[in-house]
């Protein structure tokens, strides 16, 4: 049985991933560093220390990279304070579904709590989600476990029980470690691998409540 619903943000539940090129874009040039799109699919939304490794790894460097990547936060946050930030088509629909078939869900993201209480203020759900586990709540990050186990703990559910909305495949390596079912969200703009999901979906409009439970042997 469905016990419990866990959605990633950034990209999942609303369209931050231009934001967060232009972010990553923007701090590489001031570092020195050249930037590309291949670049950007591979490390987006990883941990600043994961960043700093494939940087080195790629340039062939021994400095400091994690200086240069110091402004990042800073960086995203000025650009969401002027960039109108859209919700993906139908989330407010699943949401509401969830609610009204009282299944518990949370918020699972890697940004810093700071960076998703930001992001849920400007698209007004300060109040909408009354769990969220973020990369400052657990040890490793994605693709470990870590972080989809410990939403599945504060739910009370088995993550047996349990499916996630992710749309980057270090999220979806992530959720299905942890054991659980994994719809992906397409962004045809970046051409992510999501063949590892259970589902894939451009919208939650594509996506009920009863295609969930079904989803849960």
């Amino acid at each position: 049985m469905l016990q419990g619903v866990i959605f990633d943000l950034d990209g999942t539940l609303v369209d931050t991933m231009p934001i967060w090129e232009a972010t990553i874009a923007e701090v590489f040039t001031a570092g020195g560093f050249p930037y590309n799109r291949e670049i950007y699919n591979r490390i987006m939304r990883a941990p600043i220390d994961q960043v700093a490794e494939e940087l080195k790894q790629e340039f062939g460097l021994s400095a400091n990279v994690e200086k240069m990547l110091a402004p990042l936060e800073q960086t995203f946050l000025r650009l969401v304070d002027s960039t109108k930030i859209e919700k993906t088509r139908g989330a407010e629909t699943i949401i509401d579904a969830l609610i009204a078939a009282n299944i518990p869900f949370a918020i699972a993201s890697s940004s810093w709590h700071g960076v998703v209480d930001r992001l849920l203020a400007a698209v007004g759900w300060q109040d909408r989600f009354p769990l969220v586990v973020s990369g400052d709540d657990i040890g490793d990050d994605k693709p470990a476990p870590d972080i989809f186990s410990e939403a599945a703990k504060r739910l009370g559910c088995d993550t047996q029980t349990c499916v996630v909305f992710e749309d980057a495949p270090k999220g979806v390596a992530s959720a299905k470690a942890a054991g659980m079912k994994v719809i992906g969200i397409d962004d045809p703009r970046f051409a992510l691998d999501l063949s590892a999901t259970n589902r894939i979906i451009t919208s939650f409009d594509q996506i009920t409540v009863d295609d969930l439970k079904a989803m849960i042997n």
